[in-house]
């Protein structure tokens, strides 16, 4: 493993001549579109006329499920602070339901004027086009748009830029590490300065794998690893070590994770369905996987596990593959009174999330129950109720953190929804990983 620097494995790397080319969507130098939203949050009645006039406007794409939007809050909060004297404004917008931001404000405050709607611009028919989050897009004073960028390279110095007017390109111009407005100053495209699949030198060279696996240990300089010096070290470490997955139909990129994030993305599996009968090692890799082209869709999934298994073997000695086991689950069952204390929901909303010591939800089956409390217990959670009706629950429990589940507490939780929470042993499918032969 300590030989192992820049490990590239091609199963075949052929090349396709011609550019890669960046998402469908508004570009540096073009007016910023309109947002489609249907409420705002924080922001005065004048937020709904449009862009505040003569402001620089930071526009964050984010969701309260996007692991690493939640971890740039701090950072972008920060700045919020650094500029409130100035001609800025933060909007943070989401398609989420206006019940869940609410709930989420009260544990992380965002500073700035929050937008919701379902077209709020994730999604290729939405104005933005937005492919991946988190998206920060810096609109200048004239409304143009001056720079697209991830939130963890988003600087002191680049809204300052953005406000002297000398940050921004010619329309259509694509921003990339190398087009830089001012020195000391780096930018890149939303999605890292790359597509899926591919490495960022790819990218900028314009080189279009038709076939390719690479794994390389996570460069120590990689735009991962860099959210801003203005941080506080803990607060750097802490949003360094989020992962970034970026997915298309048959190519996948996951960057600065673990050998068992990867298998989790790729199995597409929760973490409580990898058991591994091996030790995994626990360094950061970058994960590159461009399927051939011609792979109809429902065959893609089937061919994506079985390269990248051939590419872990080779790599790491390890086979990673589906099995079925017998292993310990908590089942969620209902009793004498699950009727009596589980009304239908009425609520036409529909949404739910999970915290660590909660589980809440409106206008939801079980199995969303099911699937928060496996979040927190680290064990699969069945759903052997039976019923098909959508409820509304919150429900919590004692529980320090993810890494401490309180199983205990779960089960005289949900009991007060008058449901039943018991360990048993299931034969059920996971993912395998151990030692080669």
């Amino acid at each position: 493993m300590k030989a192992l620097l820049w490990l590239l494995l091609v199963v075949a790397c052929l090349s396709e001549a011609g550019a890669a080319s960046p998402p469908d969507g508004p570009q540096v130098g073009q007016l910023a579109p309109t947002l489609k939203l249907s409420k705002w949050l924080q922001a005065p009645p004048e937020a709904a006329l449009g862009w505040p006039t003569g402001k620089v406007v930071v526009l964050e794409f984010w969701a309260t499920t996007c692991g690493p939007c939640v971890a740039y809050i701090p950072h972008l909060n920060q700045l919020a602070d650094e500029f409130k004297d100035k001609p800025v404004q933060f909007i943070a917008v989401t398609d989420e339901k206006e019940s869940v931001i609410k709930r989420f404000l009260k544990k992380t405050p965002i500073k700035g004027w929050i937008g919701l709607g379902p077209d709020a611009g994730f999604g290729e028919n939405t104005p933005y086009k937005v492919e991946a989050i988190p998206h920060t897009v810096l609109i200048d004073a004239h409304g143009r748009i001056a720079a697209i960028i991830n939130p963890f390279v988003l600087r002191t110095e680049t809204i300052q830029a953005c406000l002297d007017g000398s940050l921004g390109a010619q329309a259509g111009g694509q921003i990339s590490a190398t087009n830089q407005a001012s020195p000391r100053i780096e930018y890149y495209t939303s999605d890292g300065g790359q597509l899926p699949g591919m490495i960022p030198a790819q990218y900028l060279a314009g080189i279009k794998p038709m076939f390719q696996v690479l794994i390389r240990p996570t460069p120590t300089n990689s735009t991962t690893a860099s959210p801003g010096t203005n941080l506080p070290p803990a607060q750097n470490r802490r949003m360094s070590d989020q992962p970034v997955e970026i997915w298309s139909a048959r190519a996948l990129t996951a960057q600065n994770d673990t050998l068992e994030g990867a298998i989790e993305i790729v199995f597409a599996v929760k973490p409580n369905r990898v058991v591994a009968d091996a030790k995994l090692p626990k360094d950061k890799y970058d994960f590159y996987i461009t399927l051939p082209p011609g792979n109809r869709q429902s065959r893609n999934q089937a061919t994506l596990e079985a390269v990248f298994a051939q590419a872990v073997a080779a790599t790491f000695r390890l086979t990673v593959k589906r099995e079925t086991r017998d292993i310990e689950v908590l089942v969620l069952k209902t009793n004498a009174t699950s009727l009596e204390a589980l009304p239908k929901s009425t609520n036409p909303d529909g949404k739910y999330s999970a915290f660590c010591d909660e589980a809440a939800a409106t206008n939801q089956p079980l199995s969303a129950l099911a699937e928060e409390l496996e979040i927190s217990s680290a064990k699969p959670v069945l759903d052997e109720t039976g019923l098909t009706n959508h409820y509304d629950f919150d429900i919590k429990w004692k529980q320090k953190d993810y890494s401490h589940p309180n199983i205990a507490g779960m089960i005289a939780a949900v009991k007060s929804l008058g449901l039943e929470l018991v360990p048993e042993n299931k034969s059920m499918e996971v993912v395998v990983v151990r030692k080669a032969q």
